[in-house]
């Protein structure tokens, strides 16, 4: 490449040599245009290259600038990422010790499990979580959360195990209504449909009452929080009446779970 001081000291010199041919003595006069025409073919390529000298330092600063940014964003994004995963991190560090500290206070037997999967259609709920058998998961365990229940173990295996929901409607559990000591039967159902039946005609539930566990099995221990009522109602054909149950756990937003017996 041709450096920028000797493409200034050729420019600089064809210019003496034309000031040179345009003001000299009269005697030099005839060759004034001569010596015009002469100079006038390297001057244009000392131009020229100053011209692409110019141009190409351009677009090496050019090229470089935009690498440099290409660099900065992919940096940026690894920094985000990063971030991103230590947020994650935390936010589980944060679950799980929230889980422990409840393990310990209420079920120091309950095994803590990571929910894997969640199998959703209309009539179905089924969760899928990380413990089995080797575990200490056995059928029949009652799985819960801060929030309440969440449903029981049908199916244990070695390392992972099967969770029927409260929203699944085959699910039946014994249940209480805690404020009137109400007993009834809990049928699942998602979307509005989970309810309790068998009530009494006289029955005092109401709106807001907590449904509880009943002891149903002895894996599943008495008053568990399973829902609350929405409404009470006579079925139509017996004379007991039924509650309506909107269920207290949330299970799009779980992401652990503890088993216990």
């Amino acid at each position: 490449m041709v450096s920028k001081a000797k493409v200034a000291f050729t420019i600089v010199a064809f210019s003496l040599l034309i000031l040179l041919a345009i003001y000299s003595p009269p005697i030099l006069s005839k060759t004034r245009f001569s010596t015009i025409s002469l100079l006038r073919f390297p001057l244009r390529i000392a131009l020229l290259v100053s011209r692409n000298t110019r141009d190409y330092a351009a677009d090496k600063l050019y090229s470089k600038s935009v690498k440099e940014n290409v660099e900065l964003k992919n940096r940026l994004s690894e920094f985000s990422s990063e971030i991103t995963k230590l947020g994650e991190l935390e936010a589980e560090n944060k679950r799980l010790k929230e889980l422990l500290d409840f393990k310990d206070q209420a079920y120091e037997s309950g095994i803590p499990a990571r929910v894997i999967g969640i199998e959703s259609a209309p009539l179905s709920k089924i969760m899928f979580i990380d413990r089995g058998k080797r575990d200490g998961i056995q059928t029949g365990m009652a799985v819960i959360s801060k929030q309440g229940v969440v449903g029981k173990i049908i199916d244990a295996g070695p390392g992972s195990s099967k969770v029927i929901l409260l929203g699944d409607m085959e699910l039946r559990l014994g249940v209480i209504i805690q404020r009137t000591r109400e007993q009834g039967l809990f049928i699942g159902g998602a979307g509005g449909r989970a309810k309790v039946i068998y009530l009494a005609p006289d029955s005092d539930a109401k709106e807001g009452d907590a449904i509880v566990s009943n002891s149903s099995s002895a894996f599943f221990p008495k008053g568990l929080l399973i829902g609350y009522v929405n409404g009470v109602k006579n079925e139509p054909i017996s004379l007991y009446k039924y509650a309506t149950v909107d269920i207290a756990v949330d299970y799009s937003r779980l992401e652990e779970v503890l088993c216990i017996k």
